[in-house]
């Protein structure tokens, strides 16, 4: 479920992009090596912004013989888009990067294409970018020519993690508070004809970024392991209570907490709940909580 959240996220993104006819993206990646064989005016940082916008839509690292990429999503970071390698001598025209599996495979946000295009043009670099249907050109303009010096393939937030019911991010804190099994026809499932289980949480929002109440839905999954062969992941469900749905997609001010509530349909009565807790835009788990049911 925390994918199609995503999706419409980036679908988001990339609909600002294409009303702009200037694009582009920057990001962090390995220690860069030095290099003479490389074409020096690829190496280095390059970003870009979505027209009318001061935030930075996209960025790049360019290094010897690496290219990475990044979604600048505000306070959810930046996922990794692409990591691939291409060839270091190329000073115009178009560049192969063969994408690095090692790199992208735990990224929700990154690229399936085995192979991706970049054009080079003088002191600017496109390359095509797709969500579902939805199709643009992106356009990376130059800021340094150090490249970044982090890992795209480390985590991004050393702070992250989830003990005790309490997830901490560098953009958000969130506490679950309560948990509630709730059966058909009793108040929040007034319309359900199966039991749920409401997670009730206080969120924290740590930037000056937009952080809603719903944004609790991008980083938990919530898992019943009542299946030999596969995950079986419950589906989000409505929680009908208290006006939660509206307060649902309020958004929260630097340093303020609000409270909001995540149902998710049970598939059985008796089976565990997990919750696990990501890294938002990513599979990799950051740790998981069991709620027993009885």
């Amino acid at each position: 479920m925390k994918n199609s959240f995503i999706i419409l996220s980036l679908s988001a993104a990339l609909t600002l992009a294409a009303c702009s006819s200037e694009s582009t993206n920057s990001t962090s990646a390995n220690q860069p090596q030095s290099s003479e064989a490389a074409a020096p005016h690829l190496i280095g940082s390059w970003e870009g912004k979505a027209e009318g916008k001061d935030e930075v839509a996209y960025t790049a690292g360019i290094y010897e013989d690496k290219i990475v990429v990044e979604w600048n999503l505000d306070e959810h970071g930046s996922p990794v888009y692409w990591v691939g390698t291409f060839d270091p001598t190329v000073e115009d025209g178009v560049v192969t990067s063969q994408i690095d599996h090692a790199a992208t495979e735990t990224a929700l946000m990154a690229s399936s294409d085995e192979t991706k295009d970049f054009t080079v043009d003088g002191d600017e670099i496109t390359f095509p970018v797709s969500v579902q249907d939805f199709q643009t050109t992106i356009t990376l303009t130059k800021t340094n020519d150090t490249p970044p010096s982090l890992d795209p393939t480390a985590p991004s937030d050393a702070t992250t993690s989830f003990v005790d019911g309490t997830l901490e991010t560098s953009a958000v804190k969130i506490a679950i508070t309560d948990h509630r099994i709730i059966q058909p026809g009793e108040e929040g499932n007034s319309y359900g004809d199966k039991p749920i289980i409401a997670f009730f949480y206080d969120i924290t929002n740590k930037t000056e970024k937009n952080v809603t109440v719903d944004d609790f839905s991008f980083y938990f999954d919530a898992v019943q392991d009542n299946d030999p062969n596969v995950v079986n992941e419950l589906q989000f469900a409505s929680y009908d209570a208290d006006g939660q749905f509206e307060k649902q997609m309020q958004k929260i001010k630097e340093d303020g907490t609000a409270s909001g509530v995540r149902a998710f349909t049970l598939d059985d009565e008796t089976t565990p709940v997990d919750l696990i807790a990501h890294g938002f835009g990513s599979e990799t788990e950051i740790d998981r909580v069991t709620y027993p049911l009885d």
